[in-house]
């Protein structure tokens, strides 16, 4: 009985060492070849961006199709997605703060982010625009976009723990759908 629970132990842990052993070379696999994709899951458990990447956005909804409600057969040149120097989806560098000046960081999924739209069209640049026909001298607003593809409430929690020492908000807005 001992020589056969030994044997079936052994079986069973070479099976379990050869499962995670598949699961890390699918991992490694995955990470290589979607080393130029901007969106990448973050080693601290965050799906979070690359930094400083620029990719042509492709659509099969792009917004003159949605207008005429016709389906092209193949993807639409929509624009170009950027991410910045913190790996945000977004064209504009986040640094210090400047005198008078006042964030809003955005936190949501794919909603917030407007993936397959032209940035000049996404929420995030559109309120930008709003905001700076009312800035003033003294005090001027400015978003921060941190919308992510595929996202939830905890990752939104890991993202704002992240990134609120770097952006340093003076509000946070949490835009979701509730698909």
């Amino acid at each position: 009985m001992t020589s056969l629970r030994r044997a079936l132990a052994i079986r069973l842990t070479a099976l379990l060492v050869g499962l995670v052993m598949a699961a890390a070379a699918c991992e490694i696999t995955v990470r290589v070849m979607k080393q130029d994709i901007a969106f990448q899951p973050d080693p601290d458990l965050i799906r979070s961006l690359r930094p400083n990447v620029t990719r042509r956005v492709m659509s099969y909804d792009p917004p003159e199709a949605i207008a005429k409600r016709e389906k092209p057969d193949t993807p639409v040149f929509v624009g170009m997605d950027y991410t910045n120097n913190i790996g945000l989806r977004m064209k504009d560098d986040v640094g210090d703060k400047e005198e008078g000046e006042r964030r809003i960081l955005i936190l949501g999924d794919s909603y917030a982010d407007s993936q397959d739209f032209p940035f000049q069209q996404r929420h995030y640049h559109l309120l930008n625009e709003a905001l700076k026909k009312n800035n003033s001298s003294n005090e001027w607003w400015r978003v921060v976009h941190a919308g992510i593809q595929n996202g939830n409430p905890s990752q939104y929690l890991l993202m704002l723990r992240r990134f609120l020492p770097l952006v340093q908000p003076d509000l946070v807005l949490l835009m979701f759908s509730p698909n």
